[in-house]
């Protein structure tokens, strides 16, 4: 019997201890959290994308296309003097500054369904600048886009929340150094 009390003496302890603990670090009821949780969706499909060199180094796109993976995405640009190159989505990802063409290739899709791939969230709209028509951009903003959030894989994640106080939270217009 004395054990038995010693044991829910300790267990009350513990729990009383616990729930100190999870108060202080933001587990009471929602205050004084420490974080932002946001839901961050991640295409699962994949995304065929048709661009035209309309006008010198003036690309647009023509058309996209879902695919049931997301690794087989790839982008077809044609060029005016009658050449084709087909781009992974990871080449158009570490395309370098140095090579014009396909930096201007890379910021036309990006204004497209592919920006989602690389991170866009799907609450930004698609560029209609970047489509080369109204109906290529309907159908990518309307079925294309909607498919493809539908689809998208979902998790929550927790960012440190920005402090009000401290050293560096506040902005100054002063500089120092030379």
């Amino acid at each position: 019997m004395i054990k038995s009390i010693a044991k829910l003496h300790y267990l009350l302890g513990l729990s009383f201890c616990l729930s100190i603990v999870l108060v202080s670090c933001g587990g009471g009821g929602g205050q004084g959290k420490d974080y932002v949780e946001s839901v961050v969706e991640d295409p699962t499909q994949g995304i065929l994308a048709e661009i035209k060199e309309v006008k010198t180094d003036i690309f647009k796109i023509t058309n996209e296309e879902l695919l049931p993976k997301r690794e087989d995405s790839q982008i077809i640009a044609s060029f005016m003097d009658g050449t084709v190159d087909t781009f992974s989505l990871e080449e158009i990802k570490l395309t370098k500054h140095n090579d014009p063409k396909r930096s201007m290739i890379r910021n036309i899709a990006m204004g497209g369904m592919i920006g989602y791939m690389a991170g866009r969230a799907f609450s930004s709209p698609l560029s209609r600048q970047s489509y080369a028509d109204d109906k290529s951009f309907k159908k990518s903003s309307t079925t294309g886009k909607s498919t493809l959030r539908n689809t998208a894989a979902r998790k929550t994640v927790r960012t440190p929340k920005a402090k009000g106080s401290g050293f560096g939270s506040k902005k100054t217009s002063r500089s120092y150094g030379g």
